[in-house]
């Protein structure tokens, strides 16, 4: 009896579909009593279900398995998991916590994995926004799978206000890193002083360049400017090769990548290749470029160098 029911029910279904153009699984989330089985033939079978619907994979946020019951798996039902069991932590600091203008946060996310430290700058010039932007990016959806990153998104972030390269009060960070020597200014003593806390196995500062570097050589857009100690020649060619292959680039709809030798004195990462002899480079998208691109292009970078550690940013 129940059968003949199911079978008038299949006919009628046939027609509701036909008239509303919704699909099967639409049609029968009203009716949890019932559940559709593909058949061999292509068609479907009509089955009398318990009302429970899949739950999907263990750890599914769609899973609708009712929370009170315990789970098998968990060998401690009932009680919170072990805040020491999550794959990372994040941690928010501040550099210049006294100033209005110039506090800015940055950002150590650890694996539960110990392994390599990479260190990442955006924002040393307000005018430069996909490297501010990619920065943030990589805080909001990048997790390594060991080691850490540790970011500074904005790091002037009065001229990222602001939208210049940089203030009245701090014009040029970039010329504030002295070698062999004390920074100059709260901002760039605060940032040196992270560094030297996290000692990184690399260190990356996002840029941007008004021209491409290829075609005018008095901008240094879409560049590779790297320090020569360490693996840091060899990594940073290998960058190059890579952003060089990728479509936009092989497609011509954009400038080749170049391999340049020396950040600019006074740059982050000319004092942390020179003085401190950790692997560093500026990576210099160009401004001709749409932005989503240039976004596009640093994150690849972060996560190339970061593989090159062996960490996956994913």
């Amino acid at each position: 009896m129940r059968r003949r029911r199911l079978l008038g029910l299949a006919i009628v279904m046939s027609f509701a579909l036909l008239a509303t153009g919704c699909t099967i699984d639409d049609f029968f989330s009203g009716f949890p009593g019932l559940i559709v089985v593909p058949t061999p033939g292509g068609g479907i079978e009509i089955r009398p279900g318990d009302g429970a619907t899949d739950p999907g994979e263990p750890g599914d946020p769609s899973d609708p398995s009712d929370p009170s019951e315990p789970d098998p798996s968990d060998p401690d039902p009932g009680q919170d998991p072990d805040p020491g069991a999550d794959p990372w932590t994040i941690e928010t600091g501040w550099i210049r916590a006294d100033s209005s203008r110039f506090k800015t946060p940055y950002y150590v996310i650890t694996a539960a994995e110990p392994g390599p430290t990479l260190f990442i700058v955006g924002g040393t010039h307000g005018n430069e926004p996909a490297g501010y932007t990619a920065a943030q990016r990589i805080v909001d959806e990048l997790r390594p799978d060991k080691g850490r990153i540790v970011v500074i998104p904005r790091a002037n972030a009065a001229a990222v206000a602001a939208g210049t390269r940089g203030v009245s009060d701090l014009p040029d960070l970039a010329r504030r890193f002295t070698l062999g020597g004390a920074p100059v200014g709260k901002t760039a003593n605060e940032i040196w002083d992270l560094i030297l806390e996290y000692e990184p196995d690399w260190f990356l500062d996002l840029h941007e360049g008004y021209d491409f570097y290829i075609k005018n050589k008095n901008s240094v857009g879409q560049s590779v400017i790297y320090y020569p100690t360490g693996r840091a020649y060899s990594d940073a060619r290998a960058l190059v090769d890579y952003l060089n292959g990728m479509p936009a680039v092989r497609n011509g709809r954009t400038e080749r990548f170049t391999l340049i030798r020396n950040p600019i004195s006074g740059s982050m990462a000319r004092k942390v290749g020179q003085d401190l002899g950790i692997p560093a480079a500026t990576i210099e998208t160009c401004l001709k470029d749409p932005l989503e691109r240039r976004v596009g292009f640093h994150m690849y970078a972060v996560r190339f160098i970061a593989a090159q550690l062996g960490m996956t940013l994913q």
